[in-house]
């Protein structure tokens, strides 16, 4: 399967979102998936994957993709650029945290996953999910505990439980 993980975390990174990301597109590609990560690009000069190989404690196996325009364009600029680089892509399956990327994959006709660690909290974010929620048959909200499905499930009814996993 081809799976394309949008990430707005910052590659290499000392944080543990960016370890996250990069353990579990190693994981996907582990199970023989053909996996590319797509992330912002915050520094000109980019550290060759044998280093991030090191530093992240993976073995590389996908392929990594740097986008700019997020410190100079903004968020909205950047999502389009990743919107358009799923038209070119073809994948099978998309993988974000970004709400609204999610629900712009879904409109566009793709499959997608939405990786969910808290309630939207931001007025767009909420909108971005009600507007996934129309498209809940080819979306699948991954969430990180149970209390938060169980938050999730009323307050966005038109996610039917099995498209809310934990």
């Amino acid at each position: 399967m081809k799976i394309q993980y949008h990430a707005n975390a910052r590659i290499p990174s000392l944080t543990a979102n960016s370890l996250q990301i990069m353990k579990m597109c190693a994981a996907f590609a582990g199970l023989g998936h053909n996996v590319t990560l797509i992330v912002p690009r915050f520094d000109r000069l980019l550290p060759p994957i044998s280093e991030l190989e090191r530093q992240y404690g993976v073995t590389s196996g996908f392929h990594i993709r740097w986008l700019r325009g997020w410190r100079l364009l903004g968020r909205r600029v950047y999502e389009a650029r990743a919107l358009s680089r799923t038209r070119r892509s073809a994948a099978d399956l998309y993988f974000t945290r970004n709400e609204r990327l999610a629900a712009r994959l879904a409109r566009a006709r793709h499959t997608v996953v939405l990786e969910v660690h808290q309630p939207p909290r931001k007025v767009r974010d909420v909108r971005a999910l009600r507007a996934l929620t129309r498209h809940a048959s080819r979306c699948t909200i991954v969430v990180i505990s149970g209390a938060l499905r169980r938050i999730l499930l009323p307050q966005f009814p038109e996610l039917s439980n099995p498209r809310v996993v934990v």
